[in-house]
This record gives structure tokens, C-alpha cells and sequence, in this order.
């Protein structure tokens, strides 16, 4: 962050600042980029220096220009703070050659600034006994509203690095999570449209299909382009774009949105099995399938799977197929075929990737020769199946706590930060070290986080969830910053500011695992699951869609929910129990 966003000087060239100094010091900005009207308080002082000078005390000066004209510009000022009251300096977009834009006034331009900041701010509002978590609540609105393009009507990538329209990834589930879902309808729809709806030939066959000359035979990528691809990109973006969607689903049970994109997503279902549905011979001489996961997880840099079939996808894809079946009901379809795949991708999941004296699903089976089983499974293998409802509550409990024997913790802690059980996990152990792979990731700790109170581990999962929220918005370079990379990964250190899946998954963490809401308004329910830390007292939640408040008095647990979701539903209230009752001998 600190080394890739400081100003370079080749990005001066081609400025030129006109400074005018009455009636209210100013500067236009001409540049190759664009023109901007910079606006100073009474005062100011303003001079036109070098680049090499960008991070020079300024001396007091007279304002002007000396000497020649820098080859590489950049513009410099000083204004003396005197009596300490506030000093205002508005930048404009400057479009109209020849036309200054409008005299604005500053101070009511900032008060009026800031009151939209504090609207979007309060998007989430916490009240805990945490001061970290409810700051993380003021953050997680703001970045959020940073991932959004209002002109593209989409979720960007990252707000700052990496901001380009991708239709998978995890930033999207800030939507739902957060109940901007006018936003969501947008997103999907942007993103609907672009979907390859052309006729399915016999060039896309994954076996009679040709191959890629310009890739020496490597590769088809012909097929990723075919009917059902939404974007045209090397990556699967359809898998996770509509994992989002059914996510949105289960928040608004928007059946006239369901209704209208219920094509595209049979085009999707049935891109997915044409291109990655592999087939095992389990028991009884059955043939069951798993999915390969081509390139379809931000971790998929380099992770490969050379065609067997993975745990997380074939994970993914269970959800997708059950709620398919679920859609199909409500829109009058027959739900049969997409009950059928799921349970068949189920249970292949059961036969061929779980290992019962370990107590976890692996991370792969190979599909060809011995058909090898991977055992040593990655973070994103526990959590995108128990996020996808896999495992029963016994394996989900068994898959984490294995990993937690398995993968080292590291401790966060230093100088100002709380002390406490902290910590954060690698994505997995293996070696060596490769991007993507063993990375230090504040989205994949966080999904962790999830999955943890998603098995009902809720001290653990509040653990390294504080570890990751405490190393990224508190002690990185970038105050309230979700970042992608840790500055505790030794290889990568920190990277990327306000980055979209980090921001995306924190925000289903904070709701739907530490404040436990699960609305399914497809299924007309509403489960709420608390995941607070046992010494918690009190906690309260403002969400566009549910209020919670939660107080504790000695033996008395008060809850008070108040529901502005789209229709009533069934309140289904899972708590843990305080006390147990032994038996009398």
C-alpha cells in the first residue's frame, strides 16, 4: 500500500496550474487525466515546485511561480491555522474549457459531506460491549458503499486496486448482508444481460471440442465461452455470481426477480455440468459426481485441480442445485432434476471425499489414473461446505476443529492493541509458498470466522474474527482498511486498500454469524443463531431489514426483535445453553 500509492513523478507530466489568488486562492489543474479547480481558505499561499520536492517541509513563501516553469509540476501551498478554526479547500471537476465551475461554499459543502458519510456510516449500526466490533460496523458501511459504481450499476473489485466489474468474488454479498438490495437487483441485472445465450454445438463438447492451438493444445477456451458463461473472463465468475444471488433470495424471497432470471440461472446449471461434472464409481457400482473447480475461488490463482473433482465446488453446486429445486416449486416448474443432481453430488461428497478417521473432507479427487485423495484440505475447502450447508452439524464441528489442530495460529498482538486470545490462520500449510495459496488473507480468515459460528464454535470464531478485524483496520497502514494481505504474511505483507471480498464476507460475518440472522423467506423462515462471546452481557443490531437487542440480567436473557423483512415469517430463536442440569446420584 505505502509503496504503490505514492505519487510517482512520471504521473506529473503533462500538469499545468493556473494560480489565481483573488478573490479566493485557487489553482486550476490541467492534466492528460482530466481538469480539476482546486479551492483554498482565505490565506493561502500557493506555488508551483518540482516533484522532486513533493514531500519537502514548505517554507513560508510569497505565492507565485519563480524561476522556470518545472518540467514535471506539482503544486504546493501553505495557510496559517491561526485562531484553530476549521480551513475548508474543495476540489471540482473541472469539464467545460474556458468556464470556471460555480462559486460553492466550503464550509456548507463539508457539513453537507459529512452528514451523507454519517447516513451511509450508520448503514450497520452495533452497539456491543466491543469498541473494535462497533467500529467494524461504521467501516463496513462505508467501504461497502465504495465497492459500488453507481455508472456501471455494479460491485466493483476492490474500491481502490483492483476496482474493475468482475460478476464473481465475494464482494457482492456485502449487498444482501446489508440490505442495499435495490443495489443488488441492479448488480444482477448488469451482469444477466451479458450472459451467452448462443446455440450449444458440438465444439463445445469438453471431449470432441477442439483444442486451443494458441495454448499448444493446453486448453478449451472456447468451452468457458459457450451458452451459460456470464462474462467472458478466464475465471468460472458464474458460480460464485449466483451463489450471491440465492443469497439475496433468501433475504427478500423476491419471486418476481426469481421469476425473470430463472433462465440464466438453468443456462448456468446446466454450463456448470457440462463442462465440469466428473463421474465416480462409488458403491454399489453407482456412479455419483463431483465438480471440478476450475478457476472459480479467489484463491484459484494457482490452485488446479487437473479435471478431478473438489470439494468446494462440488460443494457450491449442491447449494445451487437444492435451491434450484426450491425456485422450480415456486415458479411452478418441476423440481425433480435439480433435487436429483444435488443428492447425487452429495453423496458423492460423502463417498469419495470424506475421510472419517480424520474427520474432514479432502481437498480433491483426482480423475484419472489412481484417482488420488488429497487429505491435507485448504480453509476454503471447510468453509465454503459448511457455508453451503454439506455437512451435518457433527462433521461441520469435526471438519474446524481438525484444521485448528492442524494449521498453526498466529498471534496478533503490539502496542496499543487489546490483549486476548487473537489470531490469525494461513489459507493452508502447504509448501512451498505460493501466491494465493498460503497467503495470509483477511477474506479467507474471516469465511473461516463464518464457518466457525455457522458449526456453533462461537468463542473461536469471535477470536479470529477480532485477530483479522484488529491487524487490518486497526494496526495496518489504513485506519478502518480491509485489506486483502496481512502485513504479519511474511512474503506478501499488506496489500490493497478496502478490498471487495474481505469486505463482502466481513459483512455476512458480522450479521449472519456473530448477530446469527438467517433469514430463508424462500422457505418462509427466519432463524436467528447469536454467536456473542460468553461474558457479553448486551448487544444490539440496526439492519435495514431487523433490529435486534439483546440484555442479559443474572439468569435472565431479554431479546427484543423487531422485523421489517418483506413478509412475515416464522422466528426460529437458537440459543446456547448457560447451565446444565445433572443428574442426582
Amino acid at each position: 500500500v505505502s509503496r504503490f500509492f505514492q505519487v510517482r513523478p512520471e504521473e506529473c507530466a503533462g500538469n499545468q496550474y493556473t494560480l489565481e489568488m483573488a478573490p479566493t486562492p485557487s489553482s486550476l489543474l490541467e492534466s492528460p487525466t482530466g481538469d480539476l479547480l482546486l479551492t483554498f481558505p482565505a490565506g493561502s499561499h500557493l506555488s508551483v515546485a518540482d516533484v522532486g520536492t513533493w514531500d519537502v517541509p514548505i517554507i513560508a513563501a510569497e505565492p507565485g511561480t519563480t524561476g522556470a516553469v518545472p518540467r514535471l509540476p506539482i503544486l504546493t501551498g501553505w495557510v496559517a491555522l491561526g485562531d484553530g478554526g476549521p480551513r475548508h479547500f474543495l476540489i471540482q471537476r473541472h469539464s467545460n474549457a474556458g468556464e470556471r465551475p460555480a462559486e460553492i461554499d466550503r464550509a456548507a459543502a463539508f457539513a453537507a459531506r459529512g452528514r451523507q458519510v454519517s447516513e451511509i456510516a450508520a448503514t450497520l449500526r452495533m452497539s456491543t460491549p466491543d469498541p473494535y466490533i462497533n467500529a467494524s460496523a461504521a467501516a463496513i458501511g462505508i467501504a461497502a458503499d465504495g465497492l459500488w459504481d453507481a455508472e456501471q450499476q455494479c460491485v466493483m473489485h476492490g474500491c481502490v486496486a483492483w476496482r474493475g466489474a468482475l460478476a464473481g468474488w465475494r464482494g457482492p454479498y456485502s449487498l444482501a448482508a446489508l440490505g442495499n438490495h435495490d443495489r443488488m437487483r441492479q448488480h444482477v441485472r448488469h451482469w444477466i444481460k451479458r450472459q451467452n445465450t448462443s446455440p450449444v454445438s458440438d465444439s463445445h463438447s469438453p471431449v470432441t471440442g477442439p483444442a486451443d492451438a494458441a495454448s499448444h493444445l493446453a486448453r478449451k477456451e472456447g468451452l468457458l465461452h459457450s451458452n451459460g458463461d456470464l462474462s467472458a473472463n478466464h475465471y468460472d465468475m458464474n458460480m460464485v455470481f449466483f451463489d450471491v444471488f440465492l443469497r439475496y433470495l433468501r433475504w427478500t424471497g423476491d419471486i418476481e426477480l426469481a421469476r425473470e432470471i430463472w433462465p440464466a440461472f438453468q443456462r448456468h446449471l446446466a454450463w456448470e455440468r457440462r463442462l465440469f461434472r466428473r463421474t465416480y464409481r462409488g458403491n454399489e457400482g453407482k456412479e455419483l459426481p463431483l465438480y471440478e473447480a476450475y478457476a472459480a475461488i479467489w484463491a484459484s490463482d494457482n490452485l488446479q485441480y487437473n479435471g478431478g473433482g473438489a470439494t468446494h465446488s462440488s460443494a457450491y453446486n449442491v447449494f445451487a442445485f437444492r435451491s434450484a429445486a426450491v425456485l422450480a416449486r415456486l415458479l411452478g416448474e418441476d423440481p425433480e432434476p435439480y433435487e436429483s443432481e444435488a443428492s447425487l453430488i452429495a453423496a458423492g461428497i460423502e463417498q469419495h471425499l470424506w475421510l472419517p478417521a480424520q474427520g474432514a473432507y479432502a481437498e480433491s479427487k483426482d480423475w484419472l489414473g489412481t484417482q488420488t485423495v488429497y487429505t491435507n484440505p485448504a480453509v476454503w475447502t471447510v468453509y465454503h461446505t459448511i457455508d453451503s450447508e454439506v455437512p451435518t452439524p457433527r462433521q461441520a464441528w469435526q471438519m474446524v476443529a481438525e484444521r485448528l489442530c492442524v494449521l498453526r495460529r498466529i498471534p496478533v498482538h503490539g502496542p496499543g492493541v487489546p490483549a486476548g486470545p487473537w489470531y490469525m490462520l494461513s489459507c493452508s500449510d502447504w509448501l512451498p509458498y505460493l501466491w494465493s495459496l498460503n497467503l495470509l488473507a483477511l477474506a479467507k480468515n474471516v469465511h473461516t470466522a463464518l464457518a466457525m459460528w455457522q458449526a456453533g464454535m462461537a468463542e473461536e470464531a469471535y477470536q479470529l474474527l477480532k485477530g483479522n478485524l484488529l491487524d487490518s483496520m486497526f494496526m495496518g497502514l489504513a485506519p478502518g482498511n480491509f485489506h486483502m494481505s496481512s502485513a504479519l504474511d511474511a512474503h506478501r505483507q499488506e496489500a490493497q486498500r478496502d478490498f471487495g471480498d474481505s469486505i463482502g464476507i466481513t459483512a455476512r460475518a458480522l450479521v449472519e454469524g456473530l448477530f446469527g440472522l438467517q433469514p430463508d423467506l424462500l422457505r418462509s423462515a427466519l432463524t436467528i443463531r447469536p454467536g456473542f462471546p460468553q461474558d457479553w452481557t448486551q448487544a444490539s443490531l440496526q439492519h435495514a431489514n431487523l433490529d435486534f437487542n439483546w440484555r442479559r440480567k443474572g439468569a435472565l436473557d431479554i431479546y427484543e426483535i423487531t422485523s421489517r423483512l418483506p413478509k412475515s415469517v416464522p422466528l426460529t430463536l437458537i440459543l446456547r445453553a448457560r447451565t446444565v442440569r445433572l443428574p442426582k446420584v
